[in-house]
């Protein structure tokens, strides 16, 4: 299911830029409708100490007010919990039917395209559409964004087939599900068809949290969850993203555990194998 609102943290720390973003936050009723900034945020730090995702706090040097009014542009700065790295967001926020309803404006340092390495070998060629699909989503350029995404799923079908087979067979399911994934590689029907079997076909053991990315994409692809406006398409594209990490990820660790159980056995064996002819 797509996200449809946010926390005020989610939203300064990935929201893309000029998209109109529904808040999950309440006003606070201590500073006449003033939204309380967040405390710490979430964010990704490339220092050269750090290199991963850590807490960033609320920095105000100047003491600037740790509330943020309607109706003006905001600036917030956060600190990496780690280096001291500065991260500056500026914003401003309205109430549209009775919700706050918020929009960045600027950030520094800008949005960034990561693509983790097991990721970005998955897509091969198709890489470099989905950075460029990222950089438009971050630049709030959603309907443009889905389109580039559209051609990543489309060109990187079989190989994500390919890996759910694979996954399929390191697992142990029976040969028959596992060839009909193959087949469904080479079939010649459309590729939200596969995605929708694939959906169909995935074993629940092979769905962290019973979530089903093949039957997100599917969704998204055949119009099923919609996106009219740049800020909608955003949304399909942030599910369509996770989704495509989510079954690389999953699917390339389950392999790669059961071929580690797989190896550990087979020494096992071999060393019961040898003090029993010792």
């Amino acid at each position: 299911m797509v996200k449809t609102d946010q926390s005020l943290a989610e939203f300064l720390n990935s929201a893309p830029l000029y998209v109109a973003t529904p808040l999950s936050t309440e006003p606070s009723i201590y500073s006449h409708g003033a939204l309380p900034m967040p405390d710490v945020i979430r964010r990704y730090c490339d220092g050269e100490r750090c290199g991963a995702e850590l807490d960033w706090y609320h920095h105000e040097p100047r003491g600037s007010a740790e509330y943020a009014p309607p109706g003006v542009i905001r600036g917030a700065n956060y600190a990496c919990r780690n280096c001291g790295t500065i991260f500056l967001v500026w914003f401003s926020w309205r109430m549209v039917d009775g919700k706050p309803v918020a929009a960045k404006v600027g950030q520094a340092p800008a949005l960034t395209v990561r693509l983790p390495r097991h990721v970005e070998k998955a897509l091969g060629g198709s890489a470099d559409l989905w950075k460029k699909g990222i950089r438009s989503r971050h630049q709030g350029y959603g309907i443009g964004a889905l389109a580039y995404f559209r051609r990543v799923v489309e060109d990187s079908t079989s190989k994500l087939l390919e890996l759910l087979a694979d996954a399929m067979a390191t697992a142990g399911e029976p040969e028959p599900k596992v060839q009909a994934v193959r087949d469904l590689i080479a079939a010649p029907v459309p590729f939200a068809t596969k995605m929708e079997q694939a959906a169909k076909t995935i074993p629940r053991s092979l769905r962290p949290g019973d979530a089903n990315p093949f039957q997100t994409m599917f969704e998204i692809l055949s119009g099923g969850l919609h996106g009219d406006t740049d800020a909608e398409c955003c949304r399909l594209v942030d599910a369509l993203a996770n989704s495509m990490l989510l079954i690389v990820a999953r699917l390339n660790a389950d392999i790669e555990n059961q071929k580690a159980y797989g190896e550990a056995v087979k020494d096992i064996e071999g060393l019961r194998t040898r003090r029993e002819n010792d």
